[in-house]
């Protein structure tokens, strides 16, 4: 056997060592680079939970900043801003820091924290420009501070209006940053932050821009400047009017820097014998002149178009009184029990108790079956319920915050409406719910406006749902759908026959219907260039009347429901593909409705 064997050259073994010292070097180099990657996610870690705690800690400072301010708290609302800029620092440190800017700039690994910096941006600049200046106008975001003795301090609000201004823009450019913050990608705890982030400054923005709107407005028309004097109406939504409900009475409000008094309540029969010596144009006529609007103060507020209506009061005082009012404004029953929930019962002379329970049922129905046909009486009665709610209002109240958000639960329902007869003020209005414009904009719309046609009360019963479709964004023209669904829910028991006959409107005209029937005119206001397809009413198609109302098509359907029965109506269109949010306003009658609408937003 021969055995074959070498001895190794010493070029051989210089190679061998250099392998091996390579190994060795990559090992340690791994090793290297393995330490280094969890130095770094620590270190990413540890400033991506200094990040987490401090935006936690901001959020819960500025929450208690607002609801310092909102309770006129302004040394707590201090410490609490300061805090939240503090934090607001903090988290921003961490998420510019150069970790996170490293992990950043990484292509979809990194848009998280891109996400991240851009919220911290977010909550600084609004601690740093929204909460500490708004602690030094803390007073005007305090109701309790600001209305006093039945008094609004409209001084103060005049006073802090440039700072407001001034603090509101900041907010609706810091708002717009909020709202383009970018989507986090994969990661659904930021995606569920960044959510919360745009709608809290949302909701924050839109708070300031009402101050900043309210201390403006406010001291115009609540007489810092001079008395003002507002004809006040009383709508009844049991008979439906475009503006809400017929005019069921109206008092004289007087506002003397800021100051509110009540005199001349009085019934809708007070204006029987009035005209209004006014012209609303020629679509005005054409749509409602033949119910002569005005001379019949029944038939003045057929048109959902609030400034209409007002206009018409205010010269029908005028000619009655020789009193020029410097605006009008309108209120309802349901209005009046959230008024009373925050200011508590009223009692009456005869020492009935009216509630934010019972009101609305006492004014729409108890009234008029307690006083079936003394209508001098039930008008006195109401009357006489108006005068302790307006003087619940106007005197000492306990609690202002309350009260305002009444007020605001009743403009944001559209139960409040207003119209001031100064161009300037009027601009203002319209910036708020309060004016009740149809608007003149090519954007979305769709307005479903009833009026009772029987000249009954059953609208008490009458129960609405309302929803709005239309397909997509492509083309110049789509097709939408309106469907409107009516049911009278009258009990099955006799009413009176002035809440349940149907004399009409127009009593030349004569309505044969069942007792109970509700008749009623169903206009759909509809988006500029609209084209009606079809209506049709319980599926069969039906005639519609076709008029023009501030330029947007309208098109009306009446129809009869007779008690415990409904109805369904479809008005299918062809509409202009428009730019704009879809609005759907709804008609502040005694039950809420809350429209279903799926129309896309288009941008073009």
């Amino acid at each position: 056997m021969h055995i074959f064997s070498r001895q190794p050259s010493q070029d051989e073994s210089e190679g061998e060592d250099e392998r091996s010292r390579r190994r060795r070097h990559a090992v340690w180099a791994g090793l290297g680079l393995l330490i280094a990657a969890v130095g770094f996610g620590c270190w990413l870690g540890i400033r991506a939970f200094e990040a987490k705690s401090s935006l936690d800690q901001a959020r819960h400072s500025a929450e208690l900043t607002k609801s310092a301010l909102l309770k006129g708290q302004t040394e707590e609302a201090t410490h609490w801003a300061d805090n939240a800029h503090a934090q607001a620092l903090d988290a921003r440190a961490a998420t510019h820091s150069v970790p996170w800017n490293i992990v950043a700039a990484v292509p979809w690994l990194g848009s998280p924290f891109k996400t991240g910096q851009q919220m911290t941006d977010v909550v600084l600049d609004l601690a740093t420009d929204v909460l500490q200046p708004a602690t030094r106008v803390g007073t005007v975001l305090s109701p309790d501070r600001l209305l006093e003795d039945g008094r609004v301090d409209v001084q103060q609000l005049r006073n802090q209006e440039p700072e407001l201004s001034r603090i509101s823009a900041a907010a609706i450019r810091i708002n717009v940053a909020a709202q383009s913050v970018s989507e986090p990608g994969y990661v659904s705890l930021i995606r569920a932050a960044r959510s919360q982030l745009q709608s809290r400054t949302y909701e924050l923005t839109r708070m300031l821009q009402n101050a900043d709107l309210a201390a403006r407005l406010a001291p115009l028309m609540m007489g810092a400047d001079g008395p003002r004097t507002y004809f006040m109406g009383f709508q009844t939504n049991s008979e439906a009017r475009g503006t809400g409900g017929l005019l069921g009475g109206f008092g004289i409000l007087r506002f003397d820097n800021g100051k509110a008094t009540v005199d001349t309540l009085a019934p809708n029969t007070e204006l029987s014998r009035s005209s209004a010596a006014i012209d609303l144009g020629p679509e005005f006529a054409q749509q409602y002149g033949f119910t002569n609007p005005f001379t019949d103060f029944r038939n003045s507020n057929q048109s959902s178009h609030f400034p209409y209506a007002a206009k018409i009061w205010q010269s029908m005082w005028a000619q009655q009184s020789g009193i020029t009012v410097d605006g009008v404004i309108a209120i309802d029953p349901v209005a009046l029990s959230y008024v009373l929930d925050a200011t508590g019962p009223v009692t009456m002379p005869d020492g009935e108790v009216v509630t934010k329970d019972n009101v609305v049922e006492l004014t729409e129905s108890t009234s008029y079956q307690r006083f079936p046909t003394d209508q001098v009486a039930r008008k006195q009665y109401l009357q006489d319920i108006a005068t302790e709610v307006v003087k619940k209002m106007t005197g000492r109240i306990e609690s202002p915050r309350k009260l305002l958000d009444a007020l605001g639960k009743a403009a944001g329902e559209r139960r409040i409406a207003m119209w001031s007869s100064s161009p300037g003020e009027q601009r203002l209005l319209e910036q708020t719910p309060l004016a009740h414009e149809i608007p003149d904009d090519p954007a979305p719309y769709a307005e479903v406006v009833l009026n009772n046609l029987g000249g009954n009360k059953m609208d008490y019963y009458l129960s609405r749902q309302i929803e709005y479709a239309a397909d997509g964004c492509d083309g110049d023209r789509r097709t939408s759908t309106v469907t409107i669904r009516l049911a009278n829910s009258a009990p099955n028991k006799s009413l009176p026959d002035y809440v349940a006959s149907s004399a009409g409107l127009l009593p030349q005209i004569p309505i044969t219907v069942p007792s109970g029937t509700m008749l009623t005119s169903v206009r759909l206001i509809t988006t500029s260039g609209s084209k009606l397809v079809s209506a049709l009413a319980n599926g069969q198609r039906v005639p519609a009347f076709t008029n023009i109302e501030r330029g947007h098509p309208s098109y009306e359907v009446q129809v009869a429901i007779p008690p415990g029965q409904s109805g369904e109506l479809t008005f299918r269109l062809s509409e202009p593909t428009s730019a704009g949010a879809p609005r759907v306003p709804v008609q502040p009658l005694r039950d809420n409705v809350s429209p279903v609408v799926t129309v896309p937003e288009c941008s073009q």
